[in-house]
Parts: structure tokens; C-alpha cells; sequence
């Protein structure tokens, strides 16, 4: 299924009719045609009117104090008959942290954190069509303000398979609801068929990058710092394979076998620092298995 990602200004919402109601003089208003895509809007008087008691969901995990709102999105658990609404005026939306850090190429993910600061739970309905990174747009920009991203410079609607998907959360006082969104430390762009391509990794240094969703009026600005992948010297791979080699085979026999390989495969494919710190420095079987090597794009 193709989605692509849609500006902030261009979010598609799209709204349901309303029921008639069943008796009464008032003349039945005029409903919109199946499928009209409309802007959100932010004026109370404006706002989508929130689904009825009848149309909440029941389902417990929907309800809480620590939602993960990407995790009830694919499950469809929370989803509803019903439009979406701006945040209740209790509700903050926010960047859990305004600077990230990544090796160039790699995927790290960004959270936005919607809190209700109020003393009553709060109820939220949230647009995710097509998955909530389709709804927002990014700009990152270099040290000199320049963009250098493509995403969202064309037209490209959302898939008509996965637009007008709504989630139901009701949020406990002081609770918070997370939405999590990929940030790659390489340049995106976006293909005549509206398909998002493999680009360059950004060069190490210090970017910005402004977050517009439609959960918020303003948008948020992070930090992006980008490093270099630091790889373990060669000339290190000796000791590293021995070091290592001693915690994965207490079998003093099959060790130098497990030695020789491990020096092997270090001098060949070169393991970044990290992981061969993570592992040189792992206290016990599990702590070695656990130990992950970065996984950048081919």
C-alpha cells in the first residue's frame, strides 16, 4: 500500500455525515458528499463535532495515563465512526526532547508527548490515516537555514484505502499519550509516482528540524546533531576477538576456534566502536547477547 506524506496546510480529514435525526420539524442539514476532504480547523465554533458516548470505544487499553498512540493506531482497537477534534484546551503537545542525536544514515525515532494537565480524563480524537508519520511534515534545514529535504514539495494525496482512520483515547489527569515518528539522518525525496526514495547521508554536523502535525497549532523545532560512524581499528581486532571470544566460549578447547573466527569477521567487515565496546565490556552471557551493531541503509 502506498502512502505518501502530506504538508501540515494539505492533511486530509474527511468527514462523516451526521444522523438525521429521527423526528422532529427542524429540515435535515445538508450533508457533505461521501469521501469530501476537508482542512482541519481550529476555532471551537469551526471544530468537528466528537463522536457520541454510543460511538466510544470500550476497549481498556484505549484508556490510561501512559498511551502509546502508534501501537492503538495498528491494532485498531481505539478506532471509530467519527471525526476527528483539535486537542481539548487541557492537552499539550510537545517534543519529549527538542535535541537528538544520530549517525549519519541512520533511522533514530522523534516523540511528540500529548499530556492532559487537567484533573479530568480527557478525551482525545486523533487523525492517523495512512499512519500519523503520513500527517506531518518535516523540514530539516543545515546550519545556514538551507533545506535540504524533498518531502512535501509535491501534491501527493493520501492512499483512499487509509484515509479517514480516527483513534478514541481517553486520557487519565496528569497522564500522556505518545506519538512516535522516524527522523533519518539522510536527505528524502519523493518520486514521480509519489514514492519516498533512498537519499545521501547527511555529512556530521549540527541541522534543525521543524515538525508541522495537525495535533498542534504551532510547530516544533529539534536539534539534529549528526556524527560519523566510528569503526573499530583494525589493528584492535586482535585483542577484541580475544577479549570476546573468552566471555562467549568457557570451553578453553573450542575457544581459540570461536578466537580465530570472530578476528576473522572483526578484519573484515570492521564492527563500529560502540559495538565492539558493548561487547569487550559485557559482564555476562546475556549482556553480550544483547549487544547490538548499528544498522544503517545499504
Amino acid at each position: 500500500m502506498r502512502c505518501c506524506r502530506k504538508s501540515f496546510s494539505h492533511a486530509r480529514w474527511i468527514a462523516v455525515p451526521l444522523l438525521a435525526l429521527a423526528c422532529g420539524g427542524s429540515p435535515k442539514p445538508a450533508e457533505p458528499a461521501e469521501g469530501t476532504l476537508t482542512s482541519p480547523a481550529w476555532s471551537e465554533a469551526e471544530s468537528p463535532v466528537p463522536p457520541t458516548p454510543q460511538e466510544t470505544p470500550r476497549d481498556p487499553q484505549c484508556t490510561g495515563a501512559e498511551l502509546n498512540a502508534n501501537g492503538l493506531a495498528r491494532s485498531g482497537l481505539c478506532d471509530i465512526e467519527g471525526h476527528s477534534a483539535p486537542l481539548p484546551k487541557e492537552v499539550t503537545a510537545s517534543l519529549l526532547r527538542t535535541s537528538v542525536t544520530a549517525i549519519a544514515g541512520q533511522v533514530v525515532d522523534v516523540h511528540i508527548v500529548l499530556r492532559n494537565t487537567g484533573t479530568e480524563p480527557a478525551e482525545l480524537f486523533l487523525d492517523h490515516s495512512c499512519g500519523f508519520e503520513n500527517l506531518t511534515t518535516k523540514v530539516l534545514r543545515d546550519a545556514g537555514k538551507n533545506r535540504l529535504d524533498r518531502v512535501g514539495r509535491k501534491d501527493c494525496p493520501l492512499d483512499a484505502d487509509c484515509v479517514g482512520q480516527v483513534a478514541h483515547f481517553t486520557l487519565s489527569p496528569q497522564g500522556q499519550a505518545t506519538i512516535t515518528l522516524p527522523l533519518a539522518a539522510s536527505v528524502s525525496v519523493i518520486g514521480d509516482a509519489c514514492e519516498e526514495l533512498p537519499g545521501r547521508a547527511l555529512s556530521p554536523g549540527i541541522y534543525s528540524v521543524e515538525w508541522q502535525t495537525p495535533y498542534a497549532k504551532e510547530s516544533f523545532v529539534s536539534s539534529f546533531k549528526v556524527t560519523k560512524l566510528e569503526r573499530l581499528a583494525r589493528s584492535k581486532c586482535k585483542s577484541y576477538a580475544s577479549i570476546v571470544a573468552k566471555k562467549a566460549e568457557p570451553d578453553i578447547k573450542l575457544r581459540r576456534g570461536v578466537e580465530r573466527e570472530l578476528r576473522a569477521t572483526c578484519e573484515s567487515q570492521q564492527p563500529s566502536q560502540a559495538f565492539a565496546d558493548c561487547r569487550m565490556n559485557a559482564k555476562t552471557e546475556i549482556e553480550l547477547a544483547n549487544c547490538q551493531e548499528v544498522q544503517l541503509p545499504r
